[in-house]
C-alpha cells in the first residue's frame, strides 16, 4: 500500500466518525454536553381497603312480658390480613350504635357476658387483632322492655374503625361517607363490604285496659273482681271484670259493692268477692274477723296465699312476744287455730310476709331486740313443717322485701327484687360490649327473682325483667304498667327462664 492510500483511508475513517456524532450517536445530545435522565423513583404502594367484619347472630325474639333471652353475635374478619377494631380520638368506645339507625326500645347488646371460648371480649375488647378469616364471639343477655311504638321488628348497625398492620384505618358505617378524625385534616375512608345490621323482635304492646291507674287496683287471681280504693282510703269499692281471650280485652263492669270508710285492704281472695283489711271482711260474708280464742293479734295482717288461703298475724311487738301465723275461714270469718309448731316468728319487727302455692311460708325472724334479722322459711312437710330455714341468696344482692320493694305474686310463683354481683366471687356481673374488657365486668341487672321456698333459697336464674312495671298476673290474662295499663293472656307472661 502507497504512502498517500494509508492517508486516505484515515481520512475516511475521521470522517464518519464525526458524521456518526453529529446524528446522536453513543447516546449523546445534538449539544453534546447534557447527561442522560436518570430513571424516576416507583410510586409509593396504595394501602389495600380493608372490607367491614362479616357479623351473623342467632334469632332474638323477645315475646313475653319479663322475658330474657341469650343470644349471640359472631363477627368474622373477612380480609387476607389482620385487623383490629379501634378507639379513636372520636370515641374511646370500640363499637357505637349508628344515630341513623336507632336501637329501638330495648338493648340487645348492653349486657354483654364473659367466659367460654372464643370470646370477642379477649380479643377485639382488649385491642388485640383478629387474624384474617378468624371469628370471635359475642354473648348477651337480652331484656324486655315496654314496647309502646305500634312495631314488633327493629334493627340498628354499628359504627367502628378498623386498623390494618401498617396502621391504616378505615371507618364502617351505613352508608358511610369518610370522616375527619382530629387532630389529621385527612379524612379516614370507608370500609367496603357489607355493615351488616343488627335485629330483633320484641312483644308489642296495643291493648289498653280502661283502668283508672290513681285508684291502685287491686284484682283477684282469677281475674274476675276488681278492688279500689280512693286516695283518702275513705271508699272502697268492687267492680267485676271480664276478658275476652279472641280479641284480647278487658272489660270493667258495675260497681257492684261499696264499702265507705276507712279500709286499706291488705288481701283480696282468689275470686275477688271478698277483701280483708286488718282484721275486717269486706264484700260477700263481710263483717269482723272473729279473733283465734279473743287474741286480738291473731286478727291482724292478712295475707293472700298462692294456695288460695287467706292468713293472719301480725308482726312481732317485742321482746319474748312470737307471732304466730293463723288461717281465715272465709265463709264464716274465723280465724283458726295457729299452724303448728315450729311455725312462729320472734323478735321486734318479724313478721310473715308471703306463703307460696305448696303452703311454704315466708317471712323476717331476728332475735327479740330485732337485731340479726334473717328473711327465710318454713317449709311444708306433710301436715306439718320444717324447722327455721335461713333463705339462700345465692350472691345475690340487694334482696329485701321489706325496704324498697315488695313481693309479687304470680301464677308461677313469688318474686322479689335483688341484683346480681358484679364483683362477687362468680364475678356474675355483665361487660360492656364498647369498652376495654381487663377481665371483670361490673354491669348487674335489678330485677324480680324468683323466691323458691321448697329450696328456700333466690333463685340466680329464674327472673322477672323490669319488674317495677308493676305485672298484674291472674289466671287468664295478666297486666303491664307503664303509666297506663296494657292487657295481655297470660300465656305473654314469661316463667322467668331463659328464653321462656
Amino acid at each position: 500500500m502507497t504512502h498517500s492510500n494509508s492517508i486516505k483511508k484515515i481520512l475516511i475513517t475521521l470522517i464518519t466518525s464525526a458524521l456518526f456524532a453529529c446524528n446522536g450517536g453513543g447516546g449523546g445530545s445534538s449539544g453534546g454536553d447534557t447527561p442522560s435522565p436518570t430513571p424516576s423513583p416507583s410510586p409509593s404502594p396504595t394501602p389495600s381497603v380493608l372490607q367491614a367484619l362479616t357479623i351473623t347472630q342467632t334469632p332474638l325474639n323477645i315475646d313475653k312480658v319479663g322475658q330474657h333471652r341469650i343470644w349471640t353475635l359472631t363477627l368474622t374478619n373477612p380480609n387476607s390480613v389482620p385487623v383490629t377494631v379501634s378507639t379513636t380520638n372520636l370515641s374511646q368506645n370500640y363499637f357505637n350504635v349508628d344515630a341513623n339507625t336507632p336501637i329501638g326500645p330495648t338493648n340487645p347488646i348492653q349486657f354483654a357476658m364473659a367466659g367460654g371460648n372464643n370470646n370477642c371480649l379477649d380479643t377485639i375488647n382488649k385491642g388485640l387483632p383478629l387474624a384474617a378469616n378468624q371469628s370471635c364471639i359475642y354473648k348477651f343477655n337480652a331484656m324486655w322492655a315496654a314496647n309502646e311504638s305500634g312495631l314488633t321488628d327493629f334493627s340498628f348497625n354499628l359504627t367502628y374503625f378498623l386498623r390494618n398492620t401498617n396502621n391504616d384505618m378505615f371507618y364502617v358505617q351505613k352508608n358511610c361517607s369518610p370522616i375527619i378524625i382530629p387532630p389529621s385534616a385527612t379524612a379516614t375512608p370507608c370500609a367496603t363490604g357489607t355493615n351488616a345490621a343488627i335485629q330483633y323482635s320484641l312483644l308489642n304492646l296495643t291493648s289498653k285496659a280502661n283502668i283508672d291507674v290513681s285508684l291502685s287496683p287491686k284484682i283477684s287471681m282469677d281475674g274476675t273482681n276488681m278492688w279500689t280504693t280512693n286516695s283518702n282510703y275513705s271508699v272502697n269499692n268492687r267492680s267485676t271484670l271480664s276478658y275476652n281471650n279472641v280479641n284480647n280485652s278487658l272489660t270493667v263492669g258495675q260497681i257492684n259493692y261499696t264499702y265507705a270508710s276507712n279500709a286499706n285492704f291488705v288481701a283480696v281472695n282468689t275470686s275477688g268477692l271478698s277483701a280483708y283489711s286488718n282484721g275486717q271482711a269486706l264484700g260477700d260474708n263481710s263483717g269482723a274477723l272473729i279473733d283465734y280464742n279473743g287474741n286480738i293479734d291473731s286478727g291482724q295482717n292478712q295475707k293472700y296465699g298462692l294456695d288460695g288461703i287467706i292468713y293472719s298475724g301480725t308482726y312481732s311487738k317485742g321482746i319474748n312476744l312470737p307471732q304466730y301465723v293463723y288461717t281465715v275461714n272465709q265463709a264464716t270469718n274465723q280465724i283458726t287455730a295457729p299452724l303448728p309448731a315450729p311455725v312462729a316468728f320472734a323478735g321486734l319487727y318479724s313478721a310473715l310476709y308471703a306463703v307460696d302455692k305448696d303452703s311454704n311460708i315466708f317471712g323476717l325472724n331476728g332475735n327479740n331486740d330485732g337485731t340479726n334479722q334473717h328473711w327465710g322459711c318454713f317449709t311444708k312437710n306433710g301436715a306439718g313443717y320444717n324447722n327455721w330455714t335461713d333463705i339462700n341468696e345465692n350472691g345475690l344482692l340487694d334482696f329485701n322485701p321489706a325496704v324498697g320493694s315488695y313481693i309479687m305474686n304470680t301464677t308461677q310463683g313469688l318474686y322479689s327484687q335483688a341484683k346480681t354481683d358484679a364483683f362477687g366471687q362468680d364475678k356474675s356481673g355483665y361487660c360492656d360490649m364498647q369498652s376495654f374488657f381487663n377481665g371483670v365486668c361490673s354491669n348487674s341487672i335489678t330485677s324480680a327473682h324468683l323466691i323458691d321456698l321448697n329450696t328456700c333459697e333466690v333463685s340466680k336464674t329464674n327472673y322477672l325483667i323490669d319488674w317495677n312495671r308493676t305485672f298484674i298476673s291472674t289466671k287468664n290474662y295478666i297486666l303491664v304498667f307503664t303509666g297506663s295499663y296494657y292487657v295481655l293472656p297470660s300465656s305473654k307472661l314469661s316463667n322467668g327462664l331463659n328464653g321462656q
